[in-house]
C-alpha cells in the first residue's frame, strides 16, 4: 500500500509523454471517472497531474479552435484538492500532486457511496484523516501545497484572467507561481480574456477531497465524481517532444 509519505518520497512532478487519452462518457458508465481511471492504469499508464497538463497547454503549438486535443477538452487530473483541519484544528486546503487515496478507482466508488450516505457530496468526498494529516506534513510548496482556509476562497464564476492570477489557489493548482503568468497568457491567446474558476468546499468535521479538473475554459476545483471522466495517460519523457509529437 502506498502511503502519502512513501508516495512523496518516490514522486516528483514529472513531464508528460506521448500517450493516450482515456475518455468515458456519463452515457456509457455510472461513474465515468472510475472507468476512465481504471482503463488508464490497466493499460500501463498513469494519469497526468494538473501541472503537467498546464505545462503542455502552455507550450503547445497553435491550432485552430476546435482542433487542439489539449485546449478543446476537459481533463480530470491526478491532482487532489482536499479541505479539512490540521491536528491542531486549523482549517486548511491541501493541493497535492502526488499519489493519494483517490487514485484508486475502488476508493472513488466507496467515496461516492459514503457521500450519499452522509450527504457530504456538496462538500467533496470523505478523505482519510490520517492521509490528510500526512499530506499536510509533506508540504513543500511544489508537490504539496497547504493554505489557510478562508471563506473568500469559495466561488464558481467566469472571472478575468487578472483576478484568476491573484487567487490563492491558482498557483498551487498549476504547480508554482512561475506557471501562473504564462498559463493565463496562453489561455487568453487560445481561449478568452476570462476564465472559469470554481472551489466550493467548506471545512467540515472530517476532511473532504476532489480530483482537480482543467477545463477547456478554466480551472475546476469543484468537480464531482459522477460527471465525465477523461484522463491523459502518460509516462515520463521530455515534455517538449510531447508538445511537438503528440499534441
Amino acid at each position: 500500500m502506498v502511503t502519502a509519505t512513501t508516495a512523496y518520497n518516490q514522486t516528483a512532478i514529472p513531464v508528460m509523454t506521448p500517450a493516450q487519452i482515456f475518455d468515458v462518457s456519463f452515457f456509457d458508465a455510472a461513474l465515468p471517472v472510475v472507468q476512465a481511471l481504471r482503463r488508464c492504469q490497466e493499460a500501463g499508464f498513469r494519469p497526468a497531474y494538473a501541472p503537467e497538463i498546464a505545462s503542455a497547454r502552455t507550450l503547445a503549438r497553435n491550432a485552430p479552435r476546435g482542433e487542439s486535443i489539449l485546449w478543446d477538452r476537459n481533463y480530470t487530473t491526478a491532482s487532489l484538492i482536499a479541505t479539512g483541519r490540521t491536528r491542531a484544528g486549523n482549517g486548511v486546503v491541501v493541493v497535492a500532486h502526488v499519489p493519494h487515496h483517490y487514485l484508486d478507482p475502488g476508493n472513488i466508488e466507496t467515496g461516492v457511496n459514503e457521500s450519499r450516505t452522509h450527504k457530504t457530496g456538496r462538500f467533496g468526498y470523505l478523505f482519510p484523516p490520517d492521509e490528510f494529516h500526512a499530506l499536510v506534513d509533506l508540504e513543500d510548496g511544489t508537490r504539496v501545497h497547504v493554505l489557510d482556509y478562508y471563506t473568500g476562497m469559495r466561488g464558481a464564476a467566469m472571472i478575468s484572467t487578472t483576478l484568476a492570477g491573484q487567487h490563492k489557489l491558482v498557483a498551487p493548482i498549476l504547480g508554482s507561481n512561475e506557471m501562473v503568468e504564462p498559463y493565463l497568457l496562453r489561455h487568453k491567446e487560445v481561449r478568452a480574456e476570462t476564465i472559469w474558476f470554481s472551489y466550493i468546499d467548506e471545512v467540515v468535521d472530517v476532511p473532504v477531497a476532489r480530483l482537480l479538473v482543467l477545463r477547456e475554459d478554466g480551472i475546476d476545483a469543484a468537480q464531482h465524481f459522477e460527471g465525465f471522466g477523461r484522463f491523459a495517460g502518460v509516462r515520463p519523457q521530455n515534455l517538449e517532444s510531447v508538445v511537438t509529437d503528440f499534441f
